[in-house]
């Protein structure tokens, strides 16, 4: 609904901070089960969600 708004950078703005609250708590949630491995494989791994948590943001604009 807040995107409706007829501002240009106030809807980029909202959507970003969608993003990243939303972004970490997915980083939150799988972090426990990456935690254990290599650092390499951990952080690659929450990367890729992250990517694709922002792909996903930004094709929904």
């Amino acid at each position: 609904i807040l995107c409706t708004i007829p501002v240009y950078w106030l809807e980029w703005l909202l959507i970003v901070i969608s993003m990243v609250i939303s972004g970490a708590v997915l980083v939150m949630t799988f972090w426990p089960a990456v935690r254990d491995d290599t650092k390499l494989t951990a952080f690659a791994t929450m990367a890729v969600i992250v990517s694709l948590h922002a792909l996903l943001a930004i094709g929904f604009k």
